[in-house]
C-alpha cells in the first residue's frame, strides 16, 4: 500500500516500515528487509528467508517471542539439525557404536544413574538403563528437530 497523503503525522514513524541490511548466513547475499519480510522461527526469533538462495537468517536487530507451553509450535519452532546444515557434520556409524560403549561405562560408574544422552553433529543417542529388565534401552537417531524454552515463574516453585 502507497501512502498519497498522510494526515496522522504523529503516525509516520509507527506506520513506515523500518529497514534494515542484513546478510545471509548462507550465501552471503545482502538484503534490504523489513518487518513484513520476516517471520517467526526456531527459538522464537525472527528470520528472513534469503530470496537468492531460499535459506532462511536469523535476524538479530529484530526482537522474536518468548517461547512458552502455550504458543510452542512443532515444527516452526525448531530446527533441524542434520548434515545439510552448515557447520553440522555427520558423524560415522563407528562413532555412534564409541558413543554407546561411553554410555553403558557411564552406568556402570553411576549404579544409580538412569539415563545419559549425547548430541553433537547429526547425531543425538539417548540411553535409559532398566534394571528391573536387565538392559539398556538404546536411542539414536539423526537428522533430528531442537529448541530451547526458557522457564516460567511456576518452573521455579
Amino acid at each position: 500500500m502507497k501512502v498519497l497523503k498522510n494526515n496522522c503525522i504523529e503516525n509516520v514513524k509507527k506506520n513506515t516500515p523500518e529497514k534494515i541490511t542484513i546478510e545471509c548466513d548462507k550465501c552471503g547475499s545482502e538484503l534490504e528487509i523489513t518487518k513484513e519480510d520476516t517471520h517467526i522461527g526456531w527459538l522464537g526469533a525472527v528470520y528472513v528467508t534469503c530470496p537468492c538462495c531460499g535459506e532462511d537468517t536469523m535476524v538479530d536487530e529484530m526482537e522474536g517471542i518468548t517461547l512458552t507451553k502455550d504458543n510452542i509450535e512443532f515444527p516452526l519452532h525448531f530446527i533441524r539439525t542434520n548434515k545439510e546444515l552448515r557447520n553440522v557434520s555427520e558423524v560415522a556409524s563407528d562413532s555412534i557404536v564409541k558413543e554407546i560403549k561411553k554410555g553403558i561405562e557411564y552406568f556402570r560408574k553411576n549404579k544409580d544413574a538412569y539415563d545419559w544422552y549425547t548430541s553433537y553433529g547429526d547425531l543425538f543417542i539417548s540411553m535409559y538403563k532398566y534394571d528391573e529388565d536387565k538392559d539398556y534401552f538404546v536411542l539414536v537417531t539423526k537428522d533430528f528437530y531442537e529448541t530451547n524454552i526458557p522457564f516460567e515463574a511456576e518452573d521455579y516453585n
